[in-house]
Parts: C-alpha cells; sequence; structure tokens
C-alpha cells in the first residue's frame, strides 16, 4: 500500500509499527490529526479485513478499504504474504488512518497493513484476531480466486461476521465450497458476494415480467431458457459462475432441480430440469458463450425465458454493456423494448460496492438458497480440483503419504 493511496494528509502515509504496538501507535495518529487542528472523534464501527495472494490483489483492494473505513468508521486489515529465509520469517506490519473521502483532511478509519514472510504466514491469523475491535462486527473478505487446499480463509474466518467473496472471479468447482460455508452450523456468518449483488438487476427485470396476475401462471410451464454469458479468455469453462448462480436463483424460487446434462452439437451444455415435488420435467436451460463488448469473464450477455409462444427476453446492449434492455412478446401481457443504464451490472468496482455489502452483515437466505441450487446443478459437470500437494519431508505414494 503506498501512502498516496491513503492521501496526503499527516496522519495518511502508512507508517511502520511493530506487531505489538498497533493499537498504540494509531492513537498516536488520532493525537497528530486534533494536533493539527481537526475536529476529530475516534470511531471504530467494525474491522474489515482483506486477504490478498498477491499485490495486486492487494492494490485491488486498497480503495475499497478506504472506502468502507470513509462510509463505516471502520480498522481495515490488510494482510499479504510472500516468500521468505529461515532468517527472515516475520510478520511486518504498517499503521495509518484513512482520510474522509469527502474531506482528505478529517481520519474516518484506521489503516492496518500485515505482510508475512516464509513461515511466518501460519501465525497470520493470529496476528489478525489480537487487532480486531472488541465486540465489533467483522468482515473477511477474500480478494480473488479462492485457492484450493489453503486453510487460511478458514482460520481467519472463524472470528467473521460476514465473510466476502466474488465468485465470479472462481473457477466452476467453488460454487459447491461456497456453498458449504454458507450451510455451515457452527458458523453462521452472513456470505455476502460482488457477483451476487451485480446479479440483482438482471434478477428483478426478469421477475418483472410476472408481477402481472395474467403472466404469472406462466412461470409454471416454461420450456426454455438461454443464458449466454462472456466466456474467460483462458480455460474457458461450459458455464460461468454468475450463469449457474443466475439459474440457480431461478431453479430455488421455481422448486426445480437438475435431472440430467446434455451437450449439443456445437458443444454448448443443456440442462434439463425437473420439479422437486417430481411433478414432472420442467424447463430445459442452455448455457451459451458469448465473447461480445467489454464484459468481465463470465458476466451475463443474455436471458431468454420461452413458453410456448410466449418469450421473455434481457440482454446487454450491444453499443454499451452497462445499458439492459428488456422485452416480451406473445405473452398475455406484453413488454415493449425498452432501455435502462445499470453500471452495477457491469463494473467490478469494489470501491462502490464494499461499503454497500457491509451496510447489513446478515444472512441473506434468497442467495443461500440460490447458491445451494446452483451448486447442486454444477456439481456433475465442475472439473474437480487439482490433488494438494504432498506434506514436505513425503513423496506422493510413499507408505503413509
Amino acid at each position: 500500500m503506498t501512502a498516496g493511496a491513503l492521501g496526503v494528509a499527516g496522519f495518511a502515509a502508512l507508517r511502520p509499527a511493530r506487531l505489538d504496538a498497533v493499537d498504540h501507535d494509531l492513537r498516536a495518529l488520532w493525537e497528530v490529526a486534533a494536533r493539527d487542528g481537526q475536529r476529530v472523534t475516534r470511531v471504530q464501527t467494525m474491522s474489515v479485513v482483506a486477504l490478498c495472494e498477491t499485490e495486486a490483489h492487494a492494490r485491488r483492494a486498497e480503495p475499497a478499504l478506504a472506502a468502507a473505513a470513509s462510509a463505516h468508521g471502520a480498522r481495515t486489515i490488510l494482510a499479504t504474504w510472500g516468500p521468505g529465509s529461515a532468517d527472515s520469517a516475520e510478520i511486518v506490519a504498517e499503521v495509518a488512518l484513512h482520510p474522509s473521502l469527502t474531506a482528505a483532511a478529517v481520519p474516518a478509519g484506521e489503516a492496518v497493513r500485515l505482510h508475512a514472510r516464509g513461515a511466518a504466514r501460519e501465525f497470520l491469523p493470529s496476528a489478525i484476531g489480537r487487532l480486531l475491535g472488541p465486540d465489533l462486527p467483522v468482515a473477511v473478505w477474500w480478494v480473488g480466486d479462492l485457492p484450493d487446499h489453503d486453510v487460511l480463509f478458514d482460520r481467519v474466518a472463524r472470528d467473521a461476521d460476514t465473510c466476502i467473496f466474488d465468485s465470479g472471479e472462481m473457477d466452476l468447482r467453488d460454487l459447491p465450497r461456497l456453498a458449504a460455508l454458507a450451510a455451515r452450523d457452527e458458523r453462521r456468518y452472513a456470505l455476502q458476494d460482488f457477483s451476487w449483488l451485480r446479479l440483482a438487476s438482471w434478477q428483478e427485470l426478469v421477475a418483472r415480467f410476472f408481477d402481472p396476475p395474467e403472466c404469472t401462471p406462466v412461470l409454471s410451464s416454461l420450456e426454455r431458457i438461454v443464458v449466454r454469458f462472456q466466456p474467460r479468455p483462458v480455460d474457458p469453462e461450459p458455464v460461468s459462475n454468475p450463469a449457474a448462480l443466475f439459474v440457480g436463483w431461478l431453479a430455488a424460487r421455481l422448486g426445480l432441480r437438475l435431472a440430467r446434462w446434455e451437450r449439443g452439437a456445437d458443444g454448448a451444455v443443456e440442462a434439463q430440469l425437473r420439479s422437486t415435488t417430481g411433478a414432472g420435467l420442467g424447463p430445459r436451460v442452455r448455457f451459451e458463450p458469448l465473447a461480445r463488448g467489454a464484459v468481465a469473464p463470465g458476466g451475463l450477455q443474455d436471458v431468454r425465458l420461452e413458453a410456448g409462444t410466449a418469450c421473455f427476453h434481457v440482454e446487454r446492449s450491444e453499443d454499451d454493456p452497462s445499458v439492459l434492455c428488456w422485452s416480451s412478446a406473445g405473452a398475455r401481457y406484453e413488454v415493449a423494448p425498452q432501455c435502462v443504464r445499470l453500471e452495477e451490472s457491469l463494473v467490478r468496482d469494489e470501491a462502490k460496492t464494499l461499503p454497500r455489502l457491509l451496510e447489513r452483515p446478515i444472512r441473506d437466505p434468497n442467495l443461500e438458497q440460490s447458491l445451494a441450487a446452483a451448486a447442486a446443478l454444477i456439481a456433475s459437470i465442475a472439473p474437480a480440483a487439482p490433488l494438494a500437494p504432498p506434506a514436505p519431508g513425503l513423496t506422493r505414494g510413499a507408505p503413509g503419504a
């Protein structure tokens, strides 16, 4: 983290601190701000922890944490790690105060930066735990794709009230893992997902089709659903996580589950759904990759629901991918084509969305049910996780390995 990322006020430049003196040094920074003539009140309403595998992830997290601190008066803890030698296994700390985004000379929250070198990564969870505000909500954000065979997140999340991810950045096999996290009984923390927030506009526009009483019965007679999504440029998957999560939402709301998967001649996959009550087959869902425009990999491009001659359609504008257009035809209640600009449906801007995710740190049953339905949907087609690396000193296949 650079001093410039936190502003230019005297209290806002990161400075080294001993790990056991972080709180003392933060109090000193508040005193410096007060001596500078500012009317300041030290406020801490929550702790927000960002776990970053790389410096690129840390640079992404910095403005989002600053926005969260400005909006909520939070203490933020950004943790990174990297290689080290036997002589340099340590955790180094830096501290600063976040300036208010509306008045840079006024502090709005506390910033702690931790970097673990070498084997000291093992001690990050305990170091973070000692820096959390007592009796205050804790949010833990894993920035980027959650890695396989790594328990760091699980150890830090033991103290969490809210866990934050972006499922759109993860592999398809990670959806069942997120669903399992949401379903744990021993730690009922709230699960928040940046990708779920971006799907809200699509969900709302699709739901609007069926608000009129004359269209509601169509939901029970859907025959075909087509979901098009932006493919990954490297290692593309047959279904993107946002596409699976959107269909999981539909399945959870309509009482549907997977009957079987089929693959078309063009390589696109189709899922045959059936009623969870055993009342027969439901609609077929076709997932099609469609590379078009400046849309993040995995993002939705087009959703079409068909029932007989009725068709309900939501798609991105080809001219401006932040514009969503929707229409219906052949239905009892038709909707003429109309469009609306919805930036949140496109942009991965954590600085705008992280403060929103922190506003109500409570469980979202709709998200949890949709995650469970999506995980069940893709379980048989998601690639398996790679094998865990052998433990140090062991050779795969050797006795006791």
